[in-house]
Order: structure tokens, then sequence, then C-alpha cells
């Protein structure tokens, strides 16, 4: 006896076939991204921190009395002097982004290679305002 699937039923296993397929795909591609704990792309995994009781930052500041046009007269964040790094961390890169109240990005710095337990990073002027930089 021979059965005959509806068409609706049809249609169900071929987008459930379809999407089985896609998500293969995607979960195959992104197994190939490569993510370890010296370089990061997109996917998740857990990255091992080389300091594991934290850093100290103090601000430079550097004082603007014209430029940029908005609120002209006022401090800038030009550098962040991160100390307290952990041996361990010797050979990695640092990378520093000061963000606003609403956590958006107002500038970054990344310094190549950690060789001693403290480095100061630069910013690029205009810099950031001071009073925003939380």
């Amino acid at each position: 006896m021979s059965r005959k699937l509806s068409r609706n039923s049809r249609r169900v296993i071929v987008a459930s076939l379809l999407g089985l397929t896609v998500a293969g795909g995607v979960l195959a591609s992104a197994a190939s991204l490569g993510i370890n704990a010296s370089t990061l792309g997109a996917g998740t995994t857990v990255i091992a921190s080389c300091d594991t009781d934290g850093v100290s930052l103090k601000y430079g500041h550097t004082y603007v009395q014209t430029v940029p046009l908005v609120n002209p007269g006022s401090y800038r964040t030009s550098s962040v002097i991160v100390s307290g790094i952990a041996a361990a961390c010797a050979g990695k890169a640092i990378s520093v982004t000061l963000k606003d109240a609403l956590g958006t990005s107002l500038v970054s710095a990344t310094s190549a290679t950690l060789t001693s337990p403290s480095t100061t990073l630069s910013f690029v002027a205009p810099y950031a305002d001071a009073i925003a930089v939380v």
C-alpha cells in the first residue's frame, strides 16, 4: 500500500532538510575560524588572562585651548599608564579603549609588545574629552 504525503507535509520536510543543511554549513565554517588564546575571530571561547589580579591605570591629560570645536579650552585624555602588569604577560600586546557613559568608544591605543610591568599608551590627537571618559 502506498502512502502519499500531502503537499503541506512535503513542504515541511523539504524546509526542514534545507534548514539542517544550512545550519550544518554555518557550524562547519565557524569551526574553521581558529580561535585561540593569542588571537580572536568570530566565535566563542574562553580566553585565560595572563594577569589575574588586575592592573592600575593613570591618565595623562593635555590642555587644548581652541581645538576641537566641541568644548574648546578643556582637558583631553592623551595617554594612559597601565601598571601592575603580571610578568606572565611579557611578550603580549595590550589595548586600551576609552569610552563615555553610553559605552561609545572615544579613542583607542595598542602597544605592540609588553616588556615590563608598566607601559604607556598614547592616543592620537584630538584625544578624548577628559570629562567624557568613564
